[in-house]
């Protein structure tokens, strides 16, 4: 059975382009699923983003020379190493940035992408496609959610070379939108809508092959668009030749191994460094000790047990040693005498006493405590010793495994965190309560704390799009949840609850005046429309409400002149001239009514 490979390559910060929002998330958000929810090792997920951190050493920043180092590496067509993909595997590539058509060729711009350079500092659509076509498996997959930088304007349609060299070089390929399109990102989703698509797609567990994938795109995608009050784009599927169509995109039970017992190479041009997203290592065994750690052992355990049988003297001869005359009391393993001295112990030696807390230092045997001439206790009376033989002491673990430990669970929190995130605020403040877990010093806290700048900012832009749309209410709740500890951005969601709740009493009032204007109307009254269009164009245009109060002025306006109309079919032209005229200026209906009334007068003359 194959492996999985994935990159991910998302960039915000471009130096020469205007920034984006989401693409970065947008690849760290596939990166996670990747990992976290299909299971796939850590070593065979590579993510390449502005913030990511470096694998075994090597740059995951996007300029365009990492960017190539790393599709070489993949599909073992550069110097850095061998490609770890084999024959059935299985390699996924997806982009998130901005994409360039120039003179007729498609390009990937990395973070260092000039526009004023564009075939030397871009990575060409061809270069691409030909390096994945040398990839050792023909398993491969490519996502590009490409935006096009809005100062640049070319002539041809971006994506329209890249799906020709698609379907020549046979790799099925998505593109978030047609050439004739826009791939957009919002900030309710804190995602591009194609990205998200996906995302919920993979995680439905529904779709397991590109056809399935299409058809759930090709669906979703357009209505994401709609409730995000986006222009609709439509995913684009390449597959040559056709039957490639029903190949299985994800792994498929017992396919995916744990990762660290997942032998991948990585390239070995730099020396390996500790990251955050750097794979497992593999667990060793711990090195064996030499004999003076063996007789060291030894010795500690031979006091243990010294240390047992005094406490059994003493339980056995208690009347001897105190003077007062009780019967004897026979000590039962597991019910210690409430009275008797505690009882010194090696750590190590777990067989015959709980294990010592750690950190806490072995209590030392009292030698004074033992009585020169006393005999031992009779067996029956002492709690029976464990044999404790030399193979069974444990081996002193190495000193750097206890805290690297931290790590894999500090990975997992902000994993889990990551995983939490959704598409409202509440999930964005759970998945900063997760991150909170990790502490000042521990491994990834730098991390979780950008994380969480993110995140707080998130809430934030959350509220504003309910703002923008008017739910005023929703977006202060929204604001109220941005972290206090983020001074400047709990600061701008302060003033923005400032703003929303003037503007929310606006809106109050000037939903007052839309339902006087409603219970002005009578039916059949030309004149109650017009009283009613007046009464609504109280409210100005910039303040809320005033969209919706154009929207009923020229329903009110297409009212009055139904009714001249009827009046026509009536027989009454004179009254029809009349109503029509009440038709008032800047509405939707107001040209028509004009023609109308030119109409019938001209009839009038007629007779």
């Amino acid at each position: 059975m194959g492996k999985t490979f994935a990159i991910a390559i998302g960039i915000n910060q471009y130096q020469h382009f205007q920034p984006l929002n989401y693409a970065q998330q947008d690849a760290q958000a596939l990166w996670d699923l990747w990992t976290q929810r299909l299971g796939i090792p850590s070593n065979q997920c590579f993510l390449l983003t502005d913030s990511a951190q470096a694998i075994n050493g090597q740059s995951t920043y996007p300029e365009r020379e990492t960017l190539q180092n790393w599709l070489d590496y993949l599909s073992g067509d550069g110097p850095m190493a061998d490609s770890p993909l084999q024959a059935g595997d299985r390699l996924w590539c997806f982009f998130s940035g901005y994409g360039v058509s120039h003179s007729g060729q498609d390009y990937l711009m990395p973070v260092d992408g000039n526009p004023e350079n564009i075939e030397t500092t871009g990575i060409s659509m061809r270069w691409l496609f030909t390096c994945l076509q040398h990839a050792p498996s023909d398993r491969v997959f490519v996502f590009l959610d490409m935006n096009r930088p809005a100062s640049l304007q070319s002539g041809s349609l971006l994506g329209t070379h890249t799906a020709t060299l698609a379907r020549e070089m046979g790799i099925p390929t998505f593109l978030s939108c047609q050439p004739s399109e826009i791939s957009h990102e919002t900030a309710d989703l804190r995602q591009g809508i194609f990205t998200q698509a996906v995302l919920e797609a993979l995680r439905s567990e529904q779709v397991q092959t590109l056809a399935e994938l299409e058809d759930y795109l090709q669906k979703r995608v357009p209505e994401l668009c709609d409730h995000h009050l986006q222009p609709i784009q439509n995913p684009l599927l390449v597959v040559s030749p056709p039957e490639k169509i029903h190949q299985p995109l994800l792994p498929i039970p017992g396919e995916v191994t744990p990762a660290s017992s997942a032998t991948v190479p990585f390239p070995t041009t730099l020396k390996p460094a500790e990251s955050a997203i750097a794979p497992k290592p593999i667990a060793k065994e711990p090195a064996p000790q030499d004999d003076s750690g063996f007789w060291k052992q030894l010795i500690l355990a031979c006091f243990g047990i010294a240390a047992l049988l005094v406490a059994g003297v003493f339980l056995t001869n208690r009347t001897a040693f105190t003077g007062n005359p009780q019967a004897p009391q026979v000590a039962t393993p597991g019910d210690p005498d409430p009275g008797a001295a505690p009882v010194a112990t090696d750590p190590g030696v777990t067989a015959v006493v709980p294990p010592v807390e750690p950190g806490d230092p072995p209590l030392d045997p009292e030698p004074t405590a033992v009585d020169p001439g006393q005999s031992p206790a009779p067996p029956e009376a002492s709690p029976s010793p464990v044999p404790v033989a030399p193979a069974t002491v444990p081996t002193t673990a190495p000193a750097p495994a206890r805290p690297a430990a931290a790590s894999p669970t500090n990975q997992e929190l902000l994993g889990r965190a990551r995983t939490a995130l959704g598409s409202n605020a509440s999930d964005y403040v759970r998945a900063i309560a997760i991150a909170r877990q990790i502490r000042p010093g521990e491994s990834l806290y730098q991390q979780a704390q950008i994380d969480i700048d993110r995140w707080s900012q998130a809430i934030l832009d959350i509220a504003e799009g309910r703002a923008r749309r008017g739910q005023f209410a929703a977006a202060i709740s929204a604001a109220r949840l941005v972290p206090t500890d983020r001074p400047a951005i709990h600061r701008a969601a302060q003033n923005a609850i400032a703003r929303w709740e003037a503007q929310g009493q606006q809106q109050q009032a000037n939903q007052q005046i839309l339902s006087q204007a409603n219970q002005s109307i009578r039916a059949g009254n030309a004149e109650s429309y017009v009283q009613a269009i007046n009464t609504a164009r109280r409210i100005p245009q910039g303040q809320p409400q005033y969209f919706e109060a154009q929207q009923r002025i020229n329903q009110w306006s297409r009212n009055i002149l139904q009714l001249a109309y009827a009046q026509v079919s009536g027989g009454s032209l004179e009254n029809a001239i009349r109503i029509a005229s009440l038709v008032p200026e800047n509405t939707e209906a107001r040209t028509e009514a004009q023609n109308a009334i030119a109409v019938w007068r001209n009839r009038q003359t007629q007779r």
